[in-house]
């Protein structure tokens, strides 16, 4: 998911952001507080912590999306998400989602 994103509040922790932004934006909790980010990436600003997460058919079925956030959901392959790119509907490195794609089963950069 592409869409649960957000800045951080004020005292607020990593984990805690990303957990109350998938509840705000998609209306599902999964519990973050012993879960590290599969990657971090700063800049100049700041940094984007990202977590990748594994949604179980109960959680599926609870989700539902704030219409003034978020247009449509769906889920994608990864060529998916390369044809979303490619035809301009993100803004987003190819080969950088390639990276979340391939830490969803295995973390790290080892095979």
């Amino acid at each position: 998911d592409f869409s649960a994103g957000g800045a951080a509040l004020a005292g607020e922790r990593s984990h805690e952001a990303a957990e109350r932004e998938l509840f705000e934006e998609l209306s599902i909790y999964i519990p973050l507080s012993e879960t590290r980010p599969i990657l971090t990436v700063h800049f100049d600003d700041g940094f984007d912590d990202y977590y990748v997460v594994n949604i179980d058919d109960e959680q599926m079925g609870k989700i539902r999306f704030q219409g003034e956030e978020i247009d449509e959901i769906r889920w994608c392959t990864y060529e998916d998400v390369v044809d979303l790119i490619k035809n301009g509907e993100m803004d987003i490195v190819p080969s950088f989602i390639g990276v979340l794609f391939a830490m969803r089963e295995k973390r790290g950069n080892h095979l």
